[in-house]
């Protein structure tokens, strides 16, 4: 059967007259050859864990590594290709091994570190490892998820208060408009006390029986 690899892919071919794997773009598949495509795009891998720093305080790290094979070197590419060859499920097992060296080294070198040197010491132990898997870390990102959190809490803290007192000026604009609507009232009372008592003057005067003359 005739293959052909992707832009980004790679032919890792084991069987038959290969003695260990072959890579290629493209070639004939013999039956009792297998064949698996595999992807040279580096690729993201994110997640969390929980480590100790030096006074014994748990604290959780979020990273997100980039990493992908050495498409400039064809050793590092074999290595690569032989995670691939060797299992059913490749992709979840290259996953599997990449979280499983980034955790081990972060739990090793956290007690005693700051994120930041973790970021440093994490990139250098951890490309040693990888190293034999034919893998390099284009970049690393490690942020301390709890101050991440903290930093959001902050952030939603400042603008429940900004919209508290907000609240509060509008109450108090609100209540001073009573207030001096109550107090106008208030001084309009005589006024309207004297109005009536003079319209009611006026309608006695109307009221008054008027007596005829008798002839």
């Amino acid at each position: 059967m005739w293959r052909v690899a992707g832009p980004s892919e790679y032919l890792a071919i084991t069987g038959g007259s290969i003695k260990d794997v072959k890579l290629a773009k493209k070639a004939w598949i013999w039956p009792t050859q297998k064949c698996v495509e595999f992807c040279i795009s580096p690729v993201n891998y994110a997640f969390e864990m929980q480590a100790m720093s030096a006074d014994k305080v748990p604290f959780f790290i979020h990273a997100v590594f980039t990493i992908g094979p050495r498409i400039t070197d064809h050793e590092s590419l074999l290595l690569y290709a032989k995670l691939f060859a060797s299992h059913v499920k490749p992709s979840c097992h290259v996953k599997d091994l990449v979280q499983r060296l980034i955790k081990g080294q972060t739990c090793v070198i956290a007690p005693s570190m700051t994120t930041e040197y973790i970021s440093n010491e994490v990139l250098k132990k951890t490309q040693l490892e990888l190293n034999q898997f034919g893998l390099v870390i284009y970049n690393v990102n490690l942020v301390d998820a709890k101050a991440k959190m903290k930093k959001a809490e902050i952030k939603v803290t400042g603008t429940v208060k900004i919209i508290k007192n907000q609240k509060q000026t509008e109450l108090a604009k609100a209540n001073a408009h009573v207030a001096y609507v109550r107090d106008d009232q208030l001084e309009d009372l005589p006024r309207v006390a004297n109005q009536r008592k003079s319209s009611e003057g006026l309608v006695s005067k109307d009221r008054h029986p008027v007596e005829l003359e008798s002839d």
